[in-house]
């Protein structure tokens, strides 16, 4: 291939990743919850029967609301709100969409809100991902 080839393929593949971000900028909007639930209510679910559970929340779209018992980053730099579960130790672990970090940021322990995720089932906690505020 010759450089003007070349060069030619290379503009054209940088104008469809030029393309791609711009389309996706913005904040994302929060999706249309499948079901509304508290946080306590969705943790018991999950510490009474976790297969049933997976079966109820595991993939649908989910607003829970509770009270907010951190906020935080994982060892991946993910920036993340804990809702309180059982009022113990376990929590719902909410990953906040990257459009919505700087919101995330002026969230409070000991406040009531509500996110909207997908669930993705339990691991220590239950896990909510792609959230918004």
């Amino acid at each position: 291939m010759t450089n003007s080839i070349k060069n030619l393929v290379s503009l054209f593949i940088l104008s469809v990743f030029f393309l791609l971000a711009v389309g996706s900028g913005g904040d994302t909007k929060p999706a249309t919850p499948d079901v509304k639930i508290s946080s306590t209510q969705l943790y018991d679910a999950y510490k009474a029967n976790e297969v049933a559970a997976d079966n109820s929340y595991k993939g649908k779209v989910i607003a829970v609301t509770g009270t907010v018992d951190g906020v935080g980053k994982d060892i991946m730099d993910d920036t993340y709100i804990t809702l309180v579960g059982d009022g113990v130790i376990g929590t719902v672990q909410c990953f906040i969409s990257k459009d919505f970090i700087s919101k995330a940021a002026t969230v409070s322990k000991g406040t009531t809100i509500t996110i909207t995720g997908t669930c993705d089932g339990k691991l220590m906690n239950v896990l909510l991902k792609d959230c918004t505020l």
